[in-house]
């Protein structure tokens, strides 16, 4: 059934009757109604495309899409009307490709769960020590064996699950200093830092400690009465959590990318609203930020997009300070923060903005978070018009244009939501 549905999809695709759009339609409709087990495959394939535009080596102005024969489409945007033709030409600042974010959250959840990449992400305990050992079937801890069991179980879960490039980066630079191309780098996340898994220093340490892992916690160090690799100098973290020895950045990496109870959304924003606070009236009722919800994503990039979001508000209230409310809403499928500027209309009407958002932020917000969540927009829309539609979901790869999503009676100033999700 699987083959003859590729079959009759390939047979509408070489159809010489049909427009370079809708080749594309078809083909994206077609997308759409194939079940999440499939996802993971469409998401590898569009990886792969992605790597090959950041080097270049596909044309700015040339849309193509792999199937799963690797053959290539190469399907032009065509002119339709004066509309369209706009909307096509504002696109082009946007990614050409839109990535699932549940596909992120099952990478990093997996990672997370995995019962020896955890030892790169958790301090180790006696259980997990024990676990290590049985791992790579000695008595004693062996600091190169484990190491090679990492790399083992990393290179599994990278084939089995998509992730945005820039988390797979991270991720390699992490665990062995290199790049893609396996060359080695000098640094790896924004703050550059040197130290990972593969790090010179740690494997000359690791000789002269023998049967102690590196990153142990507080009850195997004194166990060991060792309290694991040391740094001369702290790592080049300007974060308000020091970061003095390999424990220390173990647990750095994991605040990267999992935010629950102890590295909380609502204290990551507080600590970073300190850079805002005298532009911006932030108002927060913690009612409604829980600090024990759990969410798997690349928090430097919503931060990045966050920054973008507050600049959009303090150019729209030049003159005065604006009131921002946030909060953070969990449902069976997804986690929801709401950026809720509560002073002002939006400055352009409800079909404008279907068409063409307010400047060049929007294109950096929806770059940064692609693959990472969805985005929506809540507004006063001026003209007695009240809605919600979306700036950028899973809809975009099939109409390449936003829906209104709810209509509303009246609403109250202008709310940005971000949308993590899980299913």
């Amino acid at each position: 059934m699987e083959k003859e549905k590729h079959v009759f999809i390939e047979s509408l695709l070489k159809n010489k009757k049909l427009s370079p759009v809708q080749h594309e339609k078809i083909f994206m409709l077609t997308l759409a109604e194939i079940k999440s087990e499939r996802i993971f495959k469409y998401n590898l394939i569009e990886e792969r495309i992605q790597r090959l535009e950041e080097l270049n080596s596909i044309k700015k102005n040339t849309r193509q899409i792999l199937t799963e024969k690797e053959q290539v489409l190469d399907l032009k945007p065509e002119k339709i009307n004066s509309k369209e033709e706009d909307r096509n030409l504002y696109n082009k600042s946007l990614p050409k490709i839109y990535f699932y974010p549940k596909s992120l959250h099952n990478f990093l959840l997996n990672y997370n769960l995995d019962p020896i990449l955890r030892s790169t992400c958790h301090l180790i305990d006696g259980n997990e020590l024990n676990l290590i050992k049985e791992y790579i079937k000695k008595n004693y801890y062996d600091f190169n064996l484990h190491y090679e069991k990492i790399i083992e179980a990393y290179n599994k879960l990278e084939k089995k699950y998509w992730a945005p490039s820039q988390i797979k980066v991270l991720i390699k630079g992490y665990l062995e200093g290199k790049n893609f191309d396996g060359k080695f780098i000098t640094g790896w996340s924004s703050e550059k830092i040197t130290y990972n898994w593969n790090h010179e220093t740690l494997r000359e340490w690791s000789k002269n400690n023998p049967g102690s892992p590196p990153n142990p916690d507080i009850g195997l160090a004194e166990q060991l009465e060792n309290v694991g690799f040391k740094f001369e100098k702290a790592a080049n973290i300007k974060k308000y959590r020091p970061v003095q020895s390999f424990s220390d950045l173990v647990l750095h990496f994991k605040r990267m990318f999992h935010i629950r109870e102890d590295n909380s959304l609502l204290e990551i924003i507080k600590f970073h609203n300190e850079k805002w606070n005298e532009q911006i009236d932030f108002q927060i009722d913690e009612t409604y930020f829980q600090k024990n919800i759990e969410i798997f994503t690349d928090v430097d990039k919503v931060l990045q997009a966050y920054d973008d979001i507050i600049r959009l508000i303090i150019l729209f209230n030049k003159n005065l300070k604006p009131r921002v409310r946030l909060s953070l809403k969990e449902s069976q499928v997804a986690t929801s923060l709401s950026i809720h500027h509560l002073d002002r209309t939006y400055a352009k009407s409800l079909e404008t903005c279907k068409n063409r958002l307010i400047g060049q932020n929007y294109s950096s917000i929806i770059k940064n978070l692609n693959g990472i969540c969805n985005i929506y927009l809540t507004a006063d829309f001026g003209s007695n018009q009240f809605a919600t539609f979306a700036i950028w979901d899973e809809k975009w790869n099939i109409q390449k244009e936003r829906d209104i999503i709810e209509a509303l009676d009246t609403f109250s100033g202008v709310e940005h939501i971000l949308e993590f999700k899980r299913k």
